[in-house]
């Protein structure tokens, strides 16, 4: 009964039957899904090519509306016949796979054929089976409609909050409870509904057993469209709370804390009954439920407010990148990852140099010759200007980039170089240098200026416009030490974020107030300020008990 309820409920969008057709919405936009390294959805001229083919706007996915309706009962089961259908855009039209690979299948073609005999037959003897086909979808059109009717109404007795029984259910009670009387009032301008409520037997569809079902559907709807919407968040906090029940049992509730079009939500995901009340116990409830829902916990999971949680931590080794000749942008990430590995170079062309290997020692030597105060100068240098223009690289080969966008950015980036010109630049450059020649043993001039002390607080306040720290560095670094962030494409992407704004501001164009009003502003540009956009996601993810014993970090 449930999978039946389900069917009409959110798979009655596609063909029901061999009367109905295919079914071949015409929509301008489809729902795009990042499919290899770009955003793919359906393409509705697709029809022209594939008569069989009918689409899914609820599912967003592709069928078969021949081997639905005119396979073989031997025929096995394909993608294109199973309820998810196929959704591979990005496959669908290769030679050897997608739809014509599809076309090729024994079933399909047999399939084919038995809808043109059903065809051919129908045109001569279109009269009995137009009749009977419209009898046929009329049934079906009036069950949907009452069904559905009937779970409008119970939504709207769970959401009122208010009971759905009465206590005497019969005809002749006067009051037969929220659920029945509302179905009653409704059916009083419904013939539909007032015929169904005549019916006999489990017609009616409102015993409390067929309730509960229906409800339980619409509640995995609810969960579904929940969870959802977290995934395309990627990062979520999780509130849990125990509670007793009226039967005095200990349960868990779990909700989830997530940002989403624009909007901080915190939506309930799931009760459960708590067996064991300790950290341990609870973690792993509450981790079951998260992987049960498919939400990886482990990578996405950024703050969990419940009694006795623990904390995790994780970190990415770095490599040095091979140089290419054709792709530039890896040399930002050369210089990045040489001078923060360059103690450990040093050591290996050390070792190297005292081997007895002739030439592989004379090159190591004459490296190591070559490694002075200069060189780790220009390696600081060529660090900075390599890693501002690969953020405008990047977005510049970015399918959704628009004018306004590349414009934006390009000033951005030469108001970037004119800073390189001023002290404070200079002064940040000589500290990196400095730094790094201490940790190689390499002279150093004396003069250099004391570093300051990184905050070890939270940081969030510098993401909030309206703080006295907003967009520090030091605060912003706090916040993305704690979640994994990439301390050196961090500091390019809140260089960039500080001029951009501070255009925008001086224009007029934008006023935030808020770390959500950041986070929208950051949305629209999130493939280039991919860890501050992050982080702000994170920030406004982050539950209200935030600073209080029960809340942990991931």
């Amino acid at each position: 009964m449930q999978d039946l309820i389900l069917i009409i409920l959110s798979l009655s969008d596609i063909s029901q039957s061999r009367a109905a057709g295919p079914t071949q919405p015409r929509i301008k936009i489809c729902p795009k899904i990042i499919q290899g390294e770009k955003r793919r959805s359906f393409n509705p001229l697709w029809y022209n090519l594939h008569s069989w083919l009918e689409y899914s706007p609820s599912k967003d996915s592709s069928h078969c509306y021949a081997c639905r309706h005119f396979s073989l009962p031997s025929a096995s089961e394909s993608v294109f016949t199973s309820e998810s259908g196929f959704s591979h855009w990005k496959k669908a039209m290769f030679k050897d796979g997608g739809f014509k690979l599809h076309e090729k299948s024994e079933y399909h073609i047999n399939a084919m054929f038995a809808w043109n005999e059903h065809k051919r037959v129908a045109l001569t003897d279109s009269s009995i089976v137009d009749m009977i086909n419209k009898e046929y979808r009329k049934k079906v059109e009036e069950n949907r409609s009452y069904i559905k009717t009937v779970a409008d109404v119970l939504r709207l007795t769970a959401t009122q909050n208010i009971a759905q029984r009465g206590h005497r259910e019969s005809e002749e009670s006067d009051n037969k409870g929220n659920f029945l009387e509302i179905l009653e009032m409704i059916a009083k301008n419904n013939a539909v509904v007032a015929k169904k409520n005549k019916a006999q037997g489990d017609a009616k569809y409102t015993s409390s057993t067929i309730q509960n079902e229906i409800l339980q559907c619409l509640a995995s709807m609810v969960r579904d469209s929940i969870v959802k919407e977290v995934k395309e968040s990627e990062v979520f906090s999780v509130i849990a709370d125990e509670s007793k029940d009226l039967q005095k049992k200990e349960q868990l509730s779990l909700v989830v804390r997530y940002y989403y079009n624009g909007a901080v939500h915190e939506s309930f995901l799931d009760f459960q009954h708590a067996q064991h009340l300790d950290a341990k116990g609870l973690s792993k409830m509450i981790f079951q439920s998260l992987e049960s829902y498919g939400l990886q916990y482990k990578s996405n999971l950024v703050r969990q407010g419940y009694d006795g949680a623990s904390e995790m931590y994780g970190g990415q080794p770095r490599e040095l990148a091979k140089l290419s000749d054709t792709r530039w942008t890896c040399r930002a990430l050369a210089c990045r990852n040489l001078m923060d590995r360059l103690p450990a170079v040093l050591c290996v062309l050390q070792n190297i140099s005292t081997e007895n290997h002739g030439d592989r020692s004379i090159d190591a030597q004459g490296l190591l010759a070559q490694i002075d105060l200069t060189f780790i100068g220009l390696l600081a240098t060529f660090r900075k200007v390599f890693g501002n223009t690969k953020v405008l690289s990047d977005r510049l080969q970015s399918s959704s980039v628009d004018l306004a966008m590349a414009v934006d950015m390009v000033e951005s980036l030469h108001d970037t170089f004119q800073e390189y010109r001023t002290e404070t630049f200079s002064d940040q450059l000589w500290h990196d240098i400095v730094e790094t020649a201490k940790q190689c043993n390499i002279a150093v001039e004396n003069g250099e200026k004391r570093s300051q002390k990184v905050s070890s607080s939270l940081g969030s306040y510098a993401l909030n416009p309206k703080s006295s720290r907003f967009l520090q560095d030091d605060q912003v670094f706090a916040l993305g030490e704690m979640y994994g962030c990439n301390h050196e494409d961090l500091t390019h992407e809140l260089h960039q974020a500080r001029i951009i704004l501070k255009r925008k501001a001086e224009s007029g164009a934008v006023q935030l107030s808020s770390i959500i009003d950041l986070t929208v502003f950051l949305e629209p540009y999130q493939e280039v300020f991919h860890e501050l956009f992050r982080l702000c996601k994170i920030a406004v993810t982050l539950p209200i008990e935030l600073f209080s014993s029960k809340a942990h970090s991931k």
